[in-house]
């Protein structure tokens, strides 16, 4: 006789929101934001990004480093430290993660986030152009932003792991907030001051294209913020007026080719931070951009529209994690056979 064990599961996703201005409070919601329970606090009161690849594992960085838990979110531990403040960092399914700050700094991790340090290769001349955003399209393929050094914008991609590095989009001149990737030739950077839009690139960043030329995206607008996508073609951004806190986000179907506006938030609200799965998507926006108090959206149907969520946190500027797609292990059954 022997014995089969059956044991069923089910699919959850994690949202992670963390305040990055001033209280370091956490909350986690395992029904993409429906209810939310508060966590531990994060060793610091400013957090900047934060990256969950699993349902346990995940990093945090801010002003005075960066941070890892194994518990989903509910501790978390101080894994490295240094004199400049941390802007942004993503930790892959690999364990290959990256993590850029003030004075040009580049560290990397290959072991899941425990160690962090600066990478194998040397980084163009930028002098200590502070570094805004990362983003990784595999273990091999990187892109790193920051703000202007010497005239141009500094976009930096890798394409062997951090073995060498290549300065991208010369021509460019306006100083960068934000990266994401869909795949190693899909691109789209955001600027970091509101009276430029942002590029997009197509093809791994041997060329760029200027955002202001497309529909619905010009005439003294800038990316807030930009989403990955939510599908293979499927692109979401906001972006806020000059002058007035007010943001409307605009999808584009066709990989950044054209764009046009489908919601706009409230008036005086702007967003602060973007997430989604498919065409599930949850997003918050703050009056004055990083100032609370907070309303929170939720979306079915890939921003297309917008519906009113929980709000887990009335405060400042929280941002939102998303941890991939896991399976949770349920009650098991055993069956003996003869």
């Amino acid at each position: 006789m022997s014995t089969i064990k059956l044991t069923s599961q089910k699919y959850v996703t994690q949202l992670l929101l963390v305040d990055d201005l001033g209280t370091g409070a956490c909350f986690r919601s395992l029904d993409f934001g429906a209810t939310w329970a508060a966590v531990s606090k994060m060793p610091s009161l400013t957090v900047n990004s934060v990256s969950f690849p699993s349902p346990s594992l995940g990093v945090a960085c801010g002003a005075a480093g960066i941070y890892r838990t194994t518990d989903g979110g509910m501790t978390w531990a101080t894994v490295a430290t240094t004199g400049v403040g941390f802007n942004d960092i993503v930790l892959l399914p690999s364990g290959i993660g990256w993590c850029v700050g003030g004075s040009a700094v580049v560290l990397q991790t290959k072991d899941g986030g425990v160690t962090w340090a600066a990478p194998s290769g040397t980084l163009p001349s930028i002098g200590t152009t502070n570094l805004t955003g990362v983003a990784a399209a595999n273990d091999k393929v990187a892109w790193i932003v920051g703000a202007v050094y010497s005239g141009n914008t500094v976009i930096i991609n890798t394409t062997d792991g951090g073995a060498t590095f290549a300065r991208q989009g010369a021509t460019y001149t306006m100083p960068l907030g934000t990266v994401a990737c869909w795949d190693t030739q899909n691109v789209i950077v955001s600027c970091s001051t509101l009276d430029s839009s942002g590029r997009y690139s197509l093809n791994g960043g041997s060329t760029w294209n200027d955002m202001s030329g497309l529909s619905g995206v010009y005439g003294g607008y800038g990316v807030h913020g930009s989403l990955l996508a939510p599908t293979a073609t499927l692109r979401v951004m906001a972006v806020s007026a000059l002058g007035a806190n007010v943001s409307t986000l605009y999808r584009s179907t066709n990989k950044g080719l054209n764009w046009s506006a489908v919601t706009a938030l409230p008036t005086g609200y702007q967003v602060n931070n973007m997430v989604a799965r498919g065409n599930v998507g949850y997003l918050n926006a703050g009056i004055g951009a990083y100032n609370g108090p907070n309303v929170y959206y939720t979306t079915t149907d890939g921003f297309a529209t917008l519906q009113p969520a929980v709000a887990p946190y009335v405060g400042y500027s929280p941002r939102l994690a998303l941890a991939t797609g896991w399976s949770v292990l349920g009650p098991s059954l055993d069956l003996e056979v003869a």
